[in-house]
């Protein structure tokens, strides 16, 4: 088990955001606190206390999450990760493994 492992896991495609909402504010936040809340960002401001770090990841997401064959025919997965010098040409630092199978995995 290598230490990259211990952070995957099973996310339904039905699970993920295919587009952001309209309304902005009406997204969901997960709050974990003393117990753990579904709120909406439009509540944030009720949450954060003098003294709390807000930190805005202004990523935007990729994908490049590709199926592929390896030269033996197995089915594997590259994930691009970033461009290694953008404008020279299509030149990536990526990972991969082998595919996992599709089959249902049981819930937890």
């Amino acid at each position: 088990m290598n230490e990259l492992d211990a952070f995957d896991y099973v996310l339904p495609d039905a699970a993920i955001a295919q587009r952001p909402l309209e309304e902005r504010s009406s997204s969901r936040l997960l709050v974990d606190g003393d117990a753990v809340e579904h709120r909406h960002t439009a509540d944030l401001l009720e949450l954060v206390r003098p003294g709390d770090v807000v930190v805005v990841n202004r990523s935007k997401v990729l994908p490049a999450r590709l199926a592929a064959r390896r030269h033996t025919g197995g089915a594997c997965e590259v994930l691009l990760l970033e461009e290694v010098d953008p404008g020279a040409g299509e030149c990536w630092r990526w990972s991969g493994r082998a595919a996992r199978s599709t089959r249902a995995q049981p819930s937890r």
